[in-house]
């Protein structure tokens, strides 16, 4: 079987007689550019000792070899994985174990412009791995690590660099970046390493997924990179805001856009949860999302609190914050059902002052 033409394949959760099927197929489309292999699994008949439930396991390699037409791939689930394709631009891989050995070979693919790298826990991403990458693949534009394992300090170098996301990554205590033409850095994670911009553009756009703002705030090197930040706090419900746990300093640093996302169950918490927000930032727009029980009430309460704070420094008492000009409001109102079932009505205005 040849598929002369073809050029986008993707093989989700099929089952396999063999491993040599995929590649067989694979060698089959010579004009292939779009290739995706996840969770794919192997049955071996042939092994009648075993309870046919054990019988299956995962694709464990995966070579791709001599696809000169071959630009995007994604595979998932494999653990060991060989590409030699010269005109590869963009590579995600995330391996069927985290903790295993991986083998993960692309060193020829050195037109690479977009790496995605998830779970992978068994290799130590550090200085080395990132001065190899980046002398290897001189051209690499994207770079997305999410649950790997790192150095405590790393130092990312790199003149081609346009987008990093560091998602998750355990051990990270420090990162300094050197990327001049850097326009967008992503940083997902309870841990907040102190992360500084070396050099940077003047167009980086920085966005943190936290729920410690005070944290984000400190960290981030030089305070000017921050005016282009923007920062989304996610409360786990019904956690109740600490009293001070947003504070940084009595001369709050501006910041590009906050988005908040919390369920207060007592109306008087909507006043300090404000008041520790605006003395860490000096947001220039707010999204702020609620979820509802009952009804509006919360996000009326919300709303008037807002208001007072727009009014002026006369009710805030401090004259270094600038007025914020939009705020956007979106409320979740939740009916149960029954045990099994939830209706969810959704409501949003915005608001500008």
């Amino acid at each position: 079987m040849k598929f002369s033409s073809l050029k986008w394949l993707s093989l989700s959760r099929v089952l396999f007689t063999h491993e040599g099927v995929i590649e067989h197929l694979i060698a089959h489309c010579p004009l292939i550019e779009h290739l995706a292999v996840r969770h794919c699994s192997v049955y071996n008949h042939l092994s009648s000792e075993v309870p046919r439930v054990c019988r299956i396991y995962r694709v464990k390699s995966l070579f791709l070899c001599g696809l000169q037409k071959l630009k995007h791939v994604d595979v998932q689930g494999v653990q060991e994985v060989h590409v030699d394709s010269p005109n590869l631009e963009n590579l995600i891989y995330r391996p069927s174990n985290d903790s295993a050995p991986l083998k993960l070979n692309f060193d020829s693919c050195t037109n690479l412009r977009c790496l995605c790298i998830c779970l992978s826990k068994s290799i130590d991403i550090g200085d080395k791995w990132f001065l190899e990458l980046f002398s290897k693949f001189p051209f690499l534009e994207s770079l997305k690590l999410d649950n790997c394992s790192m150095s405590q300090s790393i130092h990312i170098l790199s003149t081609q660099l346009k987008v990093l996301e560091l998602s998750h990554c355990s051990n990270l205590k420090e990162a300094n970046i050197y990327a001049q033409n850097l326009l967008s850095f992503i940083y997902r994670g309870i841990d907040q390493p102190a992360i500084s911009f070396l050099r940077s553009s003047k167009q980086l756009e920085v966005k943190g997924y936290h729920c410690s703002l005070r944290e984000f705030v400190q960290n981030i090197k030089p305070e000017k990179i921050l005016a282009s930040a923007s920062l989304f706090i996610y409360q786990s419900f019904p956690i109740e805001p600490k009293q001070g746990a947003l504070r940084v300093s009595s001369i709050p640093p501006s910041i590009k856009a906050v988005e908040l996302l919390f369920t207060p169950e007592n109306e008087a918490l909507y006043f300090p949860y404000m008041s520790d927000l605006f003395s860490s930032c000096c947001p220039k727009s707010i999204s702020f999302r609620l979820c509802s029980v009952a009804d509006s009430k919360e996000f009326i309460e919300v709303h008037h609190y807002l208001q007072i704070f727009c009014m002026g420094p006369p009710i805030y008492n401090c004259t270094s914050i600038p007025a914020v000009s939009v705020f956007v409001f979106t409320l979740f109102h939740r009916f149960v059902l029954s045990n099994s079932v939830i209706l969810q009505k959704h409501n949003s205005f915005s608001t500008r002052y």
